[in-house]
């Protein structure tokens, strides 16, 4: 790795030091260095990533900007220093300020590229063939991340493939959901390919039209578009005993159908491309428009209506706050009350200085995303664990649940300052993520709104434009928005599949009951591929 030292490079880098996270810019530096003596000088102040609260004295970080600015700029042939695992062991934990698994070590050491087998990660003059059967076809079912991620593996792999896609573009939930808001709620710098790492997105949680953007170039830089079948279903796949490979039935939009033989299938349709609209008496007497958020009908007015939102899950908290400016009445009807947090960076767009941290600074974007995987998933498994011997009353599941409840339910309370009736409808009566967590988009603004209106009660009964809760509420309506999730635990429900010895899935996995060995494999189903678990 060679520096450069031009004031163009110096001015960009000074720049980039000023909004960089001080304790990624600390693993960075001794990463380039081995200086795992200075580390330590910050662990002190260095606190639990989750807590957003640093306190790592002026004159320190002053000293780690100088010290990368000279590093970066005046040090010729920088390389990587090879580290010890126990080493980096001890960043990782100063890093995100809390102790962390052994296990983590080689994740990190993967991610950073320093320890790896991952085909996609080596250089292109690396020969990989002679890992894989030759001679081996391979069909993937889906065009989302999943499938596209696949294809990649087997270009690479030099497996002979093919994707095929039912929409006329890549994407998969992101090609197929555009409700007002739609965006991310997990960080698009973590949600996203280890392999094919984006520095300039605009905000830190993104909008749908650039993760499907993203996705879509992805594909283009990995020349899978010659791969890919837009347009066509698989409608059946059945696996052949006696000639030990799989037919994969297809059909186009135009109802022609042709078969694909392969030895292998990768069925990559998503969990969530079946959305669930309740059966709800009189519905089919409802003389307005409704449509449910996965399909979204950019036809229907919305301005100046009377609309309901039933339900208040994930894609509610989104476009809700998406559409309330423009209608003229808006009736949420929740059954229970959600757990909506705040969430760091939501609403920001990243600024030029931390993307040329990302795309510049050696192992910045690396380590950012380990910083992230902590903050968002894993650091938060031991809130999830239940103890046998803590009395929670229901409420909690053990002292850091606890704690967890406490900060949500504070700030869901400094939201709704002055509004006990709104705050007591938002009270979840059970413990944190229990449910998917959700994050405010906007949410308690929005029903803090005069014409906005928390209806906590089910829905009985449609009769012609009225909606009627089970509290005995009457509400006239024009329009009817659904966010009412997905048949998530039905999985693979636009494909039958037939196994060995007569088996079927959904004979083997009924409505929801899908079992997969590691979530990705199936008895009697050989060489059969599951993206998506179930887990």
């Amino acid at each position: 790795m060679t520096t450069m030292s031009t004031e163009e490079y110096r001015a960009g880098l000074r720049s980039a030091l000023g909004q960089a996270e001080p304790p990624i810019l600390l693993m960075c530096y001794v990463q380039m260095t081995g200086d795992t003596e200075y580390v330590e000088t910050f662990r002190p102040y260095i606190k639990r990533v989750r807590a957003y609260a640093d306190n790592i004295p002026q004159d320190m970080i002053d000293d780690l900007h100088a010290r990368m600015e000279r590093l970066l700029c005046d040090t010729p042939d920088l390389k990587t220093v090879d580290l010890a695992p126990a080493d980096l062991k001890r960043m990782i934990d100063i890093c995100v300020g809390e102790e962390v698994p052994e296990a983590y070590v080689p994740l990190l050491l993967a991610d950073l590229g320093l320890d790896t087998k991952d085909i996609a990660r080596l250089t292109k003059d690396v020969d990989v063939s002679d890992r894989f059967p030759k001679n081996f076809r391979m069909t993937i079912v889906g065009a989302g991340f999943g499938g596209i991620c696949a294809g990649i593996y087997c270009k690479r792999a030099g497996i002979d493939f093919e994707i095929l896609e039912k929409n006329e573009g890549p994407g998969g939930t992101w090609y197929e959901n555009t409700y007002p808001n739609c965006g991310v709620d997990a960080p698009n710098h973590l949600y996203s390919y280890s392999f094919h790492l984006k520095h300039d997105w605009s905000r830190y949680f993104v909008r749908q039209p650039e993760i499907q953007a993203y996705i879509a170039e992805t594909s283009k830089a990995f020349g899978l578009e010659e791969h890919i079948r837009y347009g066509q279903r698989a409608t059946a796949a059945r696996y052949d005993e006696e000639a030990k490979h799989w037919v994969v039935e297809v059909a186009d939009k135009s109802g022609e159908t042709r078969q694909i033989i392969s030895d292998g299938v990768i069925l990559s349709c998503g969990q969530l491309n079946s959305p669930s609209i309740p059966n709800i008496p009189g519905l089919d007497t409802f003389k307005g428009q409704y449509c449910h958020t996965a399909e979204w009908d950019h036809s229907m007015d919305i301005k100046g209506k009377r609309v309901a939102l039933i339900g208040v899950g994930a894609s509610a908290v989104q476009v809700g706050p998406g559409i309330a400016g423009d209608v003229g009445e808006l009736f949420v009807y929740q059954r229970s009350a959600q757990w909506v947090n705040q969430r760091a960076n939501y609403t920001r767009e990243i600024t030029e200085g931390k993307i040329w941290a990302l795309g510049n600074i050696p192992n910045y974007a690396r380590w950012y995303r380990f910083q992230l995987l902590w903050a968002f998933s894993d650091g938060l498994f031991p809130a999830l664990q239940k103890d046998p011997n803590w009395d929670g009353k229901g409420l909690s599941i053990n002292p850091i649940n606890h704690e967890l409840r406490e900060q949500i339910l504070g700030y869901i309370a400094s939201q709704l300052e002055g509004r006990p009736d709104l705050l007591a409808k938002c009270t979840p009566d059970y413990p944190p993520y229990s449910r998917r967590p959700l994050f405010d988009n906007g949410w308690f603004d929005m029903l803090k709104m005069e014409h906005v209106h928390l209806c906590s009660t089910g829905v009985t009964r449609i009769e012609g434009n009225t909606i009627y809760g089970e509290d005995g509420s009457a509400n006239e309506v024009d329009v009817i928005v659904f966010a009412t999730g997905f048949h998530a635990a039905k999985m693979l429900p636009f494909i039958d599949v037939y196994g060995k010895n007569g088996h079927t899935i959904r004979r083997d996995w009924g409505d929801d009951d899908p079992k997969a060995y590691l979530g990705i494999t199936v008895p009697n189903y050989p060489n059969m591929f599951l993206v998506y678990g179930p887990n």
